[in-house]
């Protein structure tokens, strides 16, 4: 059968569907597309999709075909930072700015997905709940639904590990008052070629659409013990999910830990060279 192919077989007056897309590996071996065994297939936590989308939304921005570069190989598509990672029934994602964790549950299995695959998962419209890996990972739904796809090198261990050295404990709890004033104050874009700095002191934030010329303030109790600064990109994104903060400082550079729902990350300050 072409592996390139989706067919449609009717039994019995049910429906269901295989769909195997191009499952090409990075080394250019053809992955068989048949169905794993029963004995490979593991059921997924119930907040995978949940996981795997929120997730999509912290990786980086893949490359893309213009009229002056041709279109990004697999492997260009599918490095780390345009992944999500799934491990031990977390998920990862990071743009090298920002990284998260999301808990799904326990599910001792690890893989990656790029951006693309996630959003072909979802417009199934529903979660998968069964999930083999091998040289392909297959999903399968209890509508007798199929979908088998190649996937990417997983660096899950390695975001993971940038979760262990930091203290998790005593973060401070932002009210929903504090999370609107912030964000509504600074959610202007900035000039081109600007990233719209935030400077952080303890009891106040500037910022402007210009990076070496703050032209607003705003009066707040920030947690931060000391003056930060932070892409404005950066740390709103952080801040729109966040219920506890916690800023850690090493050196000339600092770090924001923050907590939600089922998700916790951290986000990197940016050193600003005062003009």
């Amino acid at each position: 059968m072409d592996v390139n192919q989706f067919r449609e077989i009717k039994d019995g007056g049910d429906v269901s569907r295989i769909f195997n897309l191009p499952l090409e590996t990075f080394d250019g071996e053809l992955l068989h597309s048949d169905a794993p065994p029963a004995d490979d297939w593991h059921a997924l936590p119930d907040r995978f999709l949940n996981g795997i989308d929120f997730a999509s939304r912290f990786t980086g921005s893949a490359p893309k075909a213009s009229r002056k570069k041709k279109k990004p190989s697999e492997a260009e598509v599918a490095k780390p930072i345009h992944c999500v990672h799934f491990h031990d029934g977390k998920v990862y994602a990071t743009d090298n700015k920002l990284v998260i964790e999301y808990d799904v549950s326990e599910c001792d299995l690890s893989f990656a997905l790029s951006v693309g695959q996630v959003r072909l998962i979802k417009a199934f419209g529903e979660a998968p709940s069964q999930v083999a890996v091998g040289k392909a990972v297959h999903f399968k739904w209890d509508s007798g639904q199929r979908l088998s796809m190649s996937h990417s090198p997983n660096r899950s261990v390695d975001l993971g590990q940038l979760f262990g050295p930091h203290d998790w404990n005593d973060l401070h709890r932002i009210s929903d008052d504090w999370r609107a004033q912030v964000i509504g104050h600074f959610s202007f874009k900035p000039v081109r070629d600007n990233d719209g700095l935030m400077q952080l002191y303890p009891d106040r934030i500037t910022g402007g659409v210009f990076d070496n010329r703050p032209d607003t303030e705003l009066r707040i109790e920030t947690h931060a013990e000391r003056e930060v600064v932070f892409e404005q990109a950066t740390l709103l994104k952080a801040l729109k999910i966040a219920a506890e903060i916690k800023f850690v400082h090493e050196g000339d550079h600092s770090r924001l830990l923050f907590r939600g729902e089922n998700v916790r990350g951290i986000a990197a300050s940016r050193y600003w060279a005062r003009p």
